[in-house]
């Protein structure tokens, strides 16, 4: 799922005709720029939009505001001392060049800074309503889902406004502070849902035995972002491989210990006879 905030471009990333190519929508105050990104990824063949629904304005995250994680990038003495402290670390930046936000101008190469630092700063557009679905609706003929979705009456709302889907996330555990957990609120969304769409988990899950616990509540499939994010800062491509395996691993001895020989024996009875337990 590649992300509006992507330092890649849609075209770049899409494999042709491939249905696994997913694009994860920010609507910002200029909504131009959801339109020519969804328009774009039509184009390029991607086989589901997903609208983010959880940050119509950014959390407090009190990490980026101690580092100055900010745009423009003015490094801090401190932040100088570090690059020349890692030389090795410093040319293979300098040869990658700055990461941008560069999907946000239709254009590749055009002049986005303010346009990211409003992105940075989550100008989100507040008025988005569940009519307003119609509007991507005539931009977007594909199977549509809400990321985001914690309240099973919103997940109601969403099947009877024709959503294809949904993903339980609470945004990582970094929006709103003190939030539910995606797994504590998985099965009040199933449960809302009823099978009528299918529910994907997302936000805080770091281990095959994570990932078999929220398959066995009912969950559709789950979503791994920061485990591959680490792998991927460490060893580049052959990091974030090596983490999607040790994951599968785990899930693999997770099922086995547990009784489960396919993915599909994952279910609540194993939940309620304690071969895996809730935390």
């Amino acid at each position: 799922m590649l992300s509006t905030a992507s330092n890649a471009r849609i075209e770049a990333v899409a494999q042709p005709n491939s249905s696994l190519n997913w694009l994860q929508l920010y609507v910002m105050r200029e909504r131009s720029i959801a339109e020519q990104m969804v328009r774009r990824a039509r184009l390029a063949g991607y086989g589901a939009l997903v609208l983010t629904v959880d940050v119509p304005v950014s959390g407090y995250r009190e990490r980026d505001v101690r580092n100055g994680f900010r745009l423009p990038f003015k490094p801090s003495p401190a932040t100088l001392l570090n690059l020349a402290l890692h030389p090795a670390w410093l040319m293979r930046f300098v040869a990658s060049g700055m990461p941008a936000f560069v999907n946000l101008a239709e254009e590749e190469g055009a002049d986005t800074l303010k346009l990211q630092a409003a992105l940075l700063s989550r100008e989100m557009e507040r008025s988005l309503t569940w009519e307003s679905l119609a509007w991507l609706r005539r931009l977007w003929d594909g199977p549509l889902l809400i990321k985001g979705v914690l309240h099973p009456g919103d997940a109601a709302k969403a099947c009877s406004a024709g959503v294809d889907g949904l993903i339980v996330s609470n945004h990582g555990g970094r929006q709103l502070d003190g939030a539910i957990s995606s797994v504590g609120a998985l099965n009040g969304v199933l449960q809302a849902v009823d099978g009528r769409i299918p529910v994907f988990a997302d936000s805080g899950f770091r281990s095959g035995l994570d990932v078999a616990k929220a398959l066995a509540l009912g969950a559709k499939g789950v979503f791994l972002g920061r485990p591959l994010l680490y792998g991927l800062a460490a060893e580049g491509a052959q990091g974030a491989t090596a983490v999607l395996e040790l994951i599968a691993t785990e899930l693999e001895r997770a099922m086995t210990l547990a009784g489960a020989h396919e993915v599909a024996a994952l279910n609540p009875e194993i939940l309620r006879t304690a071969a895996l337990h809730l935390h």
